[in-house]
């Protein structure tokens, strides 16, 4: 999941970058319609807590929509051409190996979900010298190679089934699927 939390105030500053991200994104027209239906990229409201005020979150769970164009093919965050300077950098690049593991859902053998966990409480705060916890475990060479190059255990058909291909049978794993049907009326052109 990526997010990005501002305070309520700002809310029409992240309904312009959910505007952007799906304007911008590579998205063809059905699935610019699905995404402005639908919850893949989403704006929701947190109510306050404790002392601080109420926030509003960006959040994209989809993880096709993470993996094939907003890390992919981004034009500033997919190819590289954006330069962080704080260790958000190094987020990042953990970020896109844990999107590529579960996209092709390696993160379901046991190995390569427990190297998946371990990299994730590397990130974000757990990065920060105010890190209190000092028995934080970094991923060695070997184990963030392995994450690097994991092999997909599923392929994505173009339908949006997903099929098993670590089996000889090759069966469909993943069957769910939404549409956006265009209606033609032949007399009358597209309606």
């Amino acid at each position: 999941m990526f997010s990005l939390v501002m305070t309520e105030k700002q809310l029409p500053v992240l309904e312009k970058v959910k505007e952007y991200l799906i304007n911008n994104l590579g998205f063809d027209s059905y699935s610019i319609y699905k995404l402005k239906n639908s919850s893949a990229i989403a704006i929701n409201h947190q109510k306050a807590r404790n002392n601080s005020k109420g926030s509003i979150v960006l959040i994209i769970k989809n993880i096709h929509v993470l993996h094939n164009h907003f890390l992919a093919t981004h034009p500033f965050i997919g190819r590289g051409d954006l330069n962080f300077i704080t260790k958000k950098y190094k987020d990042y690049k953990d970020f896109k190996i844990i999107c590529k593991a579960v996209y092709f859902a390696a993160h379901k053998i046991s190995k390569i979900k427990s190297l998946v966990l371990k990299l994730s409480l590397t990130m974000n705060n757990y990065r920060l010298s105010t890190n209190t916890d000092p028995d934080k475990e970094f991923l060695d060479k070997l184990e963030m190679d392995t994450l690097v190059n994991i092999s997909p255990t599923i392929e994505h058909l173009s339908d949006g089934r997903q099929r098993d291909i670590t089996t000889l049978r090759r069966k469909i794993v993943h069957q769910h699927t939404s549409c956006v049907y265009e209606i033609i009326n032949q007399s009358r052109g597209l309606n």
